[in-house]
C-alpha cells in the first residue's frame, strides 16, 4: 500500500510539472530580433546591405525584445568574420563577393526568431560627374565651369572626390582640386564643355559633356 502511494504521487507531482510548464509555455510571449545596419536611423527587419572591402568592418547593431535574456546567435558565410558585442556585431569582410549572416534567438520555452541578411562586399563604386556653366556679369566670353555636384556613389563608404578635369572640345584644359574654374573663350561659337572626376580610390568618373554656344 505505501508503495502504491508513492507512486500515486510520484505521478502526481509529474503531471502537475508538465501542466505548470505547459501554462507559462501558452503565457509566453516569442522573442523578437531587430537590426539596425551602420548607415540606418531605425531598428527593423532588415534582410540586405553592403560593405566595402577596404573598410575596418562593418557594424550591425542589434536589440532583442523578450522577458527573458536570450543570447544572440549568429551564422554566416566563409566570406566573412564577425566579433559580437552586447548591442553589435562587427563584420570584417575576407573577399569580394555577396554572403548571408543568419541571427537567431531562442527562449527556455522553445521560442525563436530568426533573420538572415544578406551583405554585398564591393570594391569601388565610381564617382559621378556633373558641370554647370554660369555667366560672369559683364563678362560674355568668361564662364564659370562648375563641377561642384559631382559626387562619389560610395561616399557613405568614406569615398570622395579629389580631382576635378575640364576639357573644351575633347582636349584637356585644367586638371585641380577645386570644383570649378573661370575660362575665357577666345570667340564666339559652339563649344563641347567637359568634366570629369576622379575619387580616392584613384578611379575615374565617365566624362560628363554640356554643349556652350556663345554669340
Amino acid at each position: 500500500m505505501r508503495h502504491i502511494i508513492i507512486i500515486y504521487t510520484l505521478v502526481v507531482l509529474l503531471v502537475s510539472c508538465d501542466t505548470t510548464k505547459d501554462y507559462y509555455s501558452d503565457k509566453n510571449n516569442k522573442p523578437i530580433l531587430l537590426v539596425k545596419g551602420e548607415f540606418d536611423d531605425d531598428f527593423s527587419i532588415k534582410s540586405s546591405d553592403s560593405m566595402k572591402i577596404n573598410q575596418e568592418y562593418y557594424q550591425l547593431f542589434y536589440k532583442i525584445e523578450d522577458e527573458e535574456k536570450c543570447k544572440l546567435k549568429v551564422e554566416y558565410d566563409n566570406i566573412f568574420s564577425v566579433d559580437i558585442e552586447d548591442d553589435r556585431i562587427k563584420i570584417y569582410a575576407k573577399s569580394l563577393g555577396v554572403g548571408d549572416i543568419k541571427l537567431y534567438v531562442n527562449d527556455s520555452f522553445g521560442s525563436k526568431d530568426e533573420m538572415k541578411i544578406r551583405l554585398t562586399c564591393f570594391d569601388n563604386l565610381p564617382p559621378v560627374a556633373f558641370l554647370e556653366i554660369e555667366d560672369i556679369p559683364g563678362y560674355y566670353l568668361e564662364k564659370k565651369l562648375d563641377a561642384s555636384k559631382s559626387y562619389d556613389q560610395d561616399s557613405k563608404y568614406g569615398g570622395e572626390i579629389i580631382l576635378y578635369r575640364f576639357l573644351l572640345n575633347g582636349i584637356e584644359i585644367e586638371k585641380t582640386y577645386h570644383s570649378y574654374i573661370h575660362f575665357t573663350f577666345l570667340e564666339a561659337g559652339n563649344y563641347e564643355v567637359g568634366v570629369q572626376v576622379q575619387d580616392n580610390d584613384n578611379e575615374w568618373s565617365k566624362i560628363y559633356y554640356k554643349t556652350l554656344t556663345i554669340k
